[in-house]
C-alpha cells in the first residue's frame, strides 16, 4: 500500500504545515509507504524563476481577447519592467534564504521583487492573482458549482497547467493506491481541487481523498453536493490520522467503505456520511515526521518547523468558531516531557534551531512547566506561537518563557472593544490585554 499526500497552494512559503507530517507519521508507524509533498513550497520555489517569469511575459503578449482582460497600465508596466524582475527574481529568492535577509536595505527590494515576480506570473490569468499569502481566484471557494468551473478555467487558473507539469507525470510515476489533499485554509481550496481534478483527468487510479479543516467546517454540505464527487471519491473529517489509516486499509482489503470513520462517500447518486470516531490524544500520535520535505524550498533565512503543545482549544467557547473546537473531548495537551522530546528530536535530526506551536492557543500551564527545563539546557531552541489574553499569564511566566527560548508570541485580539467581545464570548478582558502586551513587551517577547 503506497499513499501520497499533498499541501497545496496557498499558505505562507517560509515553513511546512504540521498537516502532512502528522499524517504521514501515523501511516508510516502502521507500515504504510508514504510520499509527501508540500506543493506550497514546490509552486513558489517553481513560480519565483527567471523562466517562469520570462514565459509569464510571453504569454501576456500572446493573450487572446477576453471580457475581462488585465488592466492596461498593468500590462504596460508588465512589459516595460518585467525583463528587469525576471533577471533578479532568483537573486531575491536566494537572498531571502541568506543572512542577508535580515538586513532590512537588502530585504525590502528583494521582498519587492518577490511581489512584482508573483504579479507578472498572475496577470496572464487576470483576475485571479497569486500572492505570498493568499491565492485571488476569479472564483468563489465557497460555492461547489464555482469550483467546478474553476477547475477547468485555464484562462483564469494557473495552477491547471502547472500542475499538469509538474505533479501529474510524478504521480503516474508512483503509481500510488491512496492519494491526500490536505486543505486547512480557504486559500487553499481551488488550489485543491484543481489538482483533484488534473489527477483525475490525467488517469491517475488512486482512491483520492481530502481533507483538513475546510472539508470539517463543509461536513454538512458536501453530502448535499454530490456533484463535486466529480473531483475526489472521498472526504475526511476532523482529524485524519486514523480515519485515513482505516481507509487505507479497507482499500487494501476490499472492505466497505462504509466500515471507515470519519467518511464521506458517494454512494450512487448520493453523499453518505460514516460514523464519527472520538479523536485521537495527541499523547497517542507519534511524533511528527518532516522526511520527504523540500527544506531547501522554503523562503526562509533559518529553517523553521511547525509542532503543537496541543490539539483543540481549550478555551472552545468563541461564538465565532466554527470547527467544533468547543466540543469536551476536542482538546488534549502533551505532557512537558514529551513536548520537550518532539522539540529536541526534530531539532537534532533535522538541524533546525526554531520551532514554532500551531496550537489555537498555547496552553499557559504548559509553557510554564517546560520553560525552566528548556532554560536549564541552556535555550536551545526560539520558538513562538499563539495565546488568548489570560488572567493567568504573568510577568513571571513571560520571562521564564523568554529564558526558555520564547521569542515571539501572536496574540489573538479581534476587538478591543469589550461589549464586542463579550458578545463574541471570548472571555477576554481589556484590563488583562494592555497588561500582557506590555509585560511581554518588557520580558523581551515580540507580539
Amino acid at each position: 500500500m503506497k499513499a501520497m499526500l499533498f499541501f497545496p497552494p496557498n499558505w505562507t512559503p517560509s515553513m511546512p504545515h504540521l498537516a502532512l507530517p502528522s499524517l504521514t507519521a501515523y501511516l508510516r508507524r502502521a507500515g504504510i509507504e508514504v510520499i509527501q509533498r508540500d506543493l506550497n513550497a514546490e509552486v513558489f520555489d517553481h513560480i519565483l524563476t527567471e523562466s517562469f517569469v520570462c514565459r509569464s511575459l510571453d504569454r501576456l503578449r500572446s493573450l487572446r481577447p477576453r471580457p475581462a482582460p488585465p488592466p492596461a497600465e498593468r500590462v504596460r508596466w508588465a512589459r516595460e519592467h518585467g525583463p528587469a524582475v525576471a533577471a533578479n527574481v532568483e537573486r531575491a529568492k536566494a537572498l531571502f534564504k541568506s543572512e542577508a535577509f535580515y538586513d532590512g536595505e537588502r530585504s525590502l527590494p528583494a521582498f519587492e521583487t518577490l511581489l512584482a515576480a508573483l504579479e507578472l506570473a498572475s496577470l496572464p490569468y487576470f483576475p485571479s492573482s497569486l500572492e505570498l499569502q493568499a491565492y485571488n481566484s476569479a472564483y468563489r471557494p465557497d460555492s461547489s458549482r464555482a469550483i467546478l468551473r474553476a477547475v477547468d478555467d485555464r484562462e483564469r487558473n494557473i495552477f491547471v497547467e502547472l500542475f499538469e507539469e509538474t505533479v501529474l507525470p510524478d504521480v503516474r510515476r508512483e503509481d500510488p493506491d491512496v492519494v491526500g489533499i490536505s486543505i486547512p485554509s480557504v486559500n487553499q481550496v481551488i488550489a485543491a481541487m484543481t489538482l483533484a481534478r488534473v489527477l483525475k483527468r490525467g488517469g491517475v487510479r488512486a482512491h483520492l481523498t481530502i481533507g483538513g479543516p475546510m472539508v470539517s467546517i463543509w461536513r454538512e454540505q458536501l453530502p448535499k453536493a454530490p456533484a463535486t464527487f466529480e473531483l475526489f471519491d472521498s472526504a475526511v473529517v476532523f482529524d485524519g490520522e486514523e480515519p485515513l489509516l482505516q481507509l487505507c486499509r479497507a482499500l487494501d482489503e476490499g472492505t466497505p467503505l462504509s466500515c471507515v470513520p470519519n467518511l464521506i462517500y458517494r454512494d450512487g447518486g448520493r453523499g453518505v456520511a460514516t460514523t464519527r470516531q472520538r479523536q485521537a490524544k495527541i499523547k497517542e500520535l507519534p511524533e511528527p515526521d518532516f522526511d520527504g520535505l523540500p527544506f531547501d524550498r522554503y523562503l526562509a533565512p533559518d529553517l523553521t518547523l511547525p509542532l503543537a503543545m496541543a490539539r483543540g482549544c481549550y478555551f472552545g467557547k468563541c461564538a465565532f468558531c466554527n470547527v467544533g473546537y468547543g466540543e469536551a473531548e476536542a482538546f488534549s495537551q502533551l505532557p512537558e516531557d514529551a513536548l520537550l522530546q518532539q522539540m529536541l528530536s526534530v531539532s537534532t535530526k533535522h538541524g533546525c534551531r526554531r520551532i514554532f506551536f500551531v496550537d489555537e492557543a498555547m496552553p499557559p500551564r504548559l509553557m510554564k512547566d517546560a520553560s525552566p527545563k528548556l532554560e536549564a539546557l541552556g535555550a536551545p531552541i526560539r520558538w513562538g506561537g499563539c495565546m488568548r489574553f489570560e488572567k493567568v499569564i504573568s510577568r513571571e511566566l513571560l520571562e521564564r518563557s523568554h529564558a526558555g527560548g520564547c521569542d515571539m508570541i501572536l496574540y489573538g485580539l479581534e476587538s478591543a472593544s469589550q461589549r464586542v467581545m463579550d458578545a463574541m464570548v471570548k472571555g477576554t478582558k481589556l484590563d488583562v490585554i494592555g497588561r500582557v502586551l506590555r509585560e511581554s513587551h518588557e520580558a523581551h517577547i515580540w507580539n
